[in-house]
């Protein structure tokens, strides 16, 4: 008897629609479940000294998931899930294996903030909260902190709403963005715009007043050359920042250098010539000021709490 792989769900469920669509018929359909003690083989080491039994028995799970670790690949506990070839996907498989046999009532973050094979095993167990764990407290000032900036000769830039206005958006993909592109395409008050770190310009419909550049928002001056890069500071009036890594799984550290590091790229183009920037957050403020809608407002002194997301406390 020939049997398949079970299509998974993202919540490590079996996909019973796909299963569906399968070819094969119904009275052969085995799903077979396969219990972590049935892990064979040596366990892990770190320094020479063999990994605890539950820290072993974590391993065997990340085997069940990711097919494509050799056998001869050197796991430790500071290895990472998604270094090893996972991804949000095979997580969540893993997550329904150790709800099962660990932990029922561990959540999708507890493991994505703690991807190594020693802090996934302690939230496993419970031992520790998450966030603790995954050392997501902060240093809010720090990471705002931006490098002395040398604005010598450089005079405050007087912003006209009656001029035919030029405007910087970075990237113009995303639903909210169209939006902000169409109307501000739309407005006679703007003269042209420039969409920056465009990864596929064929995406981006040609108008008259738009200028795309190609590139990429993780990327030195975001894939343009430095002097284009400088036109554009000395050129524009207002600068649009709403582009952003979107993801609700990954933790800060991931996800700090498309969104938080991108922020602070922008502000240092603009300070020099001291461009105005309409920044767009994240809706999840809204929990950290304790407001049920956010309107324009500066949260400074609000920063983001240890039990935060990775991508609230990135915006």
């Amino acid at each position: 008897m020939v049997l398949k792989a079970m299509p998974i769900t993202q919540a490590g469920k079996m996909d019973r629609r796909a299963l569906r669509t399968m070819d094969i018929p119904r009275a052969r359909i085995v799903e077979v479940v396969r219990p972590i003690s049935s892990c064979k083989g040596p366990g892990a080491s770190t320094r020479g000294v063999t990994l605890e039994a539950i820290e072993a028995k974590i391993l065997c799970v990340w085997k069940m998931h990711l097919p494509l670790i050799a056998n001869n690949t050197a796991i430790t506990s500071t290895s990472n899930f998604f270094t090893l070839g996972g991804d949000t996907s095979l997580l969540s498989q893993v997550l329904g294996t150790i709800r099962r046999d660990f932990r029922g009532s561990l959540m999708l973050t507890g493991l994505s903030n703690n991807l190594k094979l020693h802090g996934m095993t302690t939230v496993a167990m419970n031992k520790y909260s998450i966030f603790s764990l995954a050392g997501t407290s902060l240093d809010g000032i720090a990471e705002t902190a931006l490098p002395t900036i040398n604005q010598k000769g450089v005079g405050f830039k007087d912003v006209n709403v009656d001029q035919s206005l030029i405007i910087l958006l970075t990237r113009a993909t995303g639903y909210l963005v169209r939006s902000i592109l169409a109307n501000s395409i739309n407005s006679p008050k703007v003269g042209l715009l420039h969409c920056i770190a465009i990864r596929s310009l064929s995406r981006i419909a040609s108008h008259p007043k738009v200028i795309n550049h190609g590139g990429d928002l993780t990327k030195q001056y975001f894939g343009m050359s430095s002097s284009d890069w400088q036109q554009l500071g000395s050129s524009v009036d207002i600068i649009i920042h709403a582009a952003a890594l979107v993801d609700h799984i990954r933790p800060y550290a991931f996800l700090r250098t498309a969104n938080a590091l991108l922020t602070k790229k922008m502000i240092q183009l603009a300070l020099p010539y001291h461009i105005l920037i309409h920044y767009v957050s994240a809706a999840g403020f809204g929990r950290i000021v304790g407001r049920p809608t956010c309107p324009e407002m500066t949260v400074a002194d609000q920063l983001p709490p240890g039990d935060i997301d990775g991508y609230t406390a990135s915006k």
